[in-house]
């Protein structure tokens, strides 16, 4: 086991800024013309440090959404308005311009400018520490975390610090979150029940047992495609890999309960206190939080995203690798990009698959089909099968839908395997070397 100065050491840095991403503002789209101020009889009269001054105490207080703090200023500038702006009103076009400008030259900088947001950690109990692995190069602290959803899996957290970590008083953190483990064997896109540990399965089968923990499912010499550590030594990037054991059908617990996130991150940070890089050091503070997920990781990770956990302000990007099964994904991430729109972005990745619908035959016989345009395409009850209906299937269906929102800040794309367990590996290094939120 590494001590705390095997480790390299670097002052203490601010947080890394964030790409900026152009959005869709609520007042009206972008308007061509010079932005300039319109005096009416009803400004206010406040000086630009008094605005700044505004928007300052309202992103210190957590606030972050960018149209709310421009709506913020407006109704200081505008009191009698009371925040109204409607097409009617004959300066709709000069006010919107000046909603635009406030946006550009003093919301937009002072959020790039602005910390991140600091949980204050909350005191608790040191985890036990189960084991400690040097392979692959760096360190692997496994320690018990309990979630309340693993069974019948053991509580288990897999924290990787990798060969070249460099410790800073601030730490990113890439939470991964794993698909299901329902005693299946999966060959190709067949799988069937009856999967034990100990049963010998041919080298081209893979036995995922329901009580698989984390210190199998990313074992290089177990599963090839889940080699999530070792894609983080490759990228060189100075972030933390955290992962813990979920249950069969990928059930979190606690995890996404109120207080769970929180609770669970500050026993992280303990541990890489006690047993990790930070032993014998200033207790470290999270900087920026990546997400990622793949298969049935999917629901958890976007109830996280949308929590109101200390650590969700710290996010910055998800990743969610062919894990769109669930309504309402589509909704529920094009509001968590816009609720902070300069510092969020999603990666989405799934196999498009899509089946033509046969009321005369049994599912398992409909014949693949070329999917739609766009989902309006899709059939709108899979559960009453129509004659020439095609059913959007898998991830399809959410992530099509959220394609069509065509906002900056998300990506939406289809996957260049269709091996549903090899999604993630085809682009999981490089989204780390890419991602803006990692030093």
């Amino acid at each position: 086991m590494k001590t705390h100065n095997q480790w390299l050491f670097e002052a203490p840095i601010v947080s890394s800024e964030h790409q900026q991403w152009p959005v869709y503002l609520n007042f009206e789209d972008e308007l061509e013309g010079s932005v300039s101020s319109v005096l009416y009889e009803d400004r206010g009269p406040l000086s630009r440090g008094q605005e700044a001054l505004i928007i300052r105490q309202a992103i210190q207080a957590g606030i972050r959404d960018e149209n709310e703090l421009t709506n913020r200023v407006f109704s200081a500038r505008y009191p009698k308005r009371k925040g109204r702006m409607t097409k009617s009103d004959p300066n709709f076009r000069q006010l919107s311009q000046e909603c635009l400008s406030i946006r550009n030259n003093l919301v937009r900088p002072a959020l790039q400018s602005a910390p991140s947001r600091q949980p204050t950690l909350t005191p608790t109990a040191t985890p036990t520490l189960l084991d400690t692995k040097s392979q692959p190069e760096g360190t692997t602290l496994y320690v018990k975390i309990p979630l309340g959803g693993e069974k019948p899996a053991q509580p288990m957290t897999g924290i990787f610090i990798p060969s070249s970590y460099r410790i800073n008083s601030q730490v990113d953190l890439i939470i991964y979150l794993h698909g299901h483990h329902t005693d299946d064997v999966v060959e190709g896109k067949a799988s069937v029940r009856g999967c034990y540990p100990s049963k010998s399965l041919p080298s081209n089968k893979y036995c995922y047992p329901s009580n698989l923990t984390i210190n199998q499912y990313w074992n290089k010499a177990t599963y090839p495609f889940f080699a999530l550590r070792e894609g983080v030594n490759a990228s060189g990037k100075n972030a933390i890999l955290i992962a813990p054991t979920l249950g069969p059908l990928s059930q979190t617990g606690n995890l996404v309960n109120p207080g769970g996130f929180d609770a669970y991150l500050d026993q992280v940070m303990a541990s890489l206190s006690a047993y990790g890089p930070y032993q014998g050091r200033q207790f470290p503070r999270v900087s920026n939080i990546i997400l990622a997920c793949h298969s049935g990781g999917g629901l958890p990770m976007r109830k996280i995203a949308l929590s109101k956990e200390r650590y969700a302000a710290n996010i910055r990007e998800c990743w969610g690798f062919d894990c769109t099964y669930n309504s309402g994904d589509a909704a529920g991430w094009s509001n968590w990009v816009k609720a902070d729109p300069p510092s969020r972005k999603v990666y989405i990745y799934y196999i498009r698959q899509c089946l033509l619908q046969d009321p005369t035959q049994p599912r398992k016989k409909w014949k693949a089909a070329r999917c739609p345009s766009s989902p309006s395409g899709c059939a709108k009850n899979p559960k009453t099968p129509m004659a020439g209906g095609i059913e959007c299937t898998g991830t399809t269906f959410e992530a099509m839908k959220l394609a069509c929102f065509k906002l900056p800040n998300i990506c939406v794309g289809v996957s260049k395997t269709g091996d549903h367990n090899k999604v993630p590996i085809t682009y999981w290094e490089d989204r780390i070397k890419e991602s803006p939120s990692l030093s």
